[in-house]
C-alpha cells in the first residue's frame, strides 16, 4: 500500500511541476522582451528542458547493464501510456493543453513507478 501511495504522490508532484513549467512558458519572462511590461530587447526565458537531452542523461546514468534494462523499460513504458493519455485525452481536454500535458505526464510517471522502471533524470 505504501508504494501505491508513494507512486500516486511521486506523478502528482511531477505533473503538478509540468502544469506549472507549461504555465511559465505561456508568459514572456523576464517580462522585458517583446509581449512583456517593457520591450527591453531581452530574450525569453524557457523552462523546459528538450525531452531528447533528458532522455540522454537518463540512458547515461545507468550504472549497470540491468540499470540500463530497467531505463529502457521506463522509457518505453512511459511512451506507451502518454501515447494513450494523449489519444484519449484529447478529445476531452483539446482546449486545456496544459491540463493534458501534466495529466500525460504524471500517468506516465505513475506507470514507471507502478511497473519498478522508474529513473533519475
Amino acid at each position: 500500500m505504501a508504494a501505491i501511495m508513494d507512486s500516486i504522490v511521486t506523478a502528482a508532484c511531477v505533473g503538478g511541476s509540468i502544469w506549472l513549467l507549461g504555465y511559465l512558458d505561456t508568459y514572456p519572462m523576464p517580462h522585458l522582451s517583446a509581449g512583456g511590461l517593457y520591450d527591453l530587447g531581452l530574450k525569453d526565458i524557457r523552462f523546459y528542458c528538450p525531452p531528447h537531452v533528458a532522455m540522454a542523461v537518463g540512458m547515461f546514468n545507468a550504472k549497470s547493464v540491468p540499470g540500463l534494462y530497467t531505463t529502457l523499460a521506463g522509457v518505453l513504458i512511459a511512451v506507451g501510456v502518454a501515447i494513450a493519455v494523449i489519444e484519449f485525452g484529447e478529445p476531452l481536454l483539446h482546449d486545456q493543453p496544459l491540463v493534458l500535458r501534466a495529466i500525460m505526464v504524471g500517468c506516465a510517471t505513475l506507470a514507471m513507478k507502478l511497473g519498478g522502471a522508474c529513473f533519475p533524470p
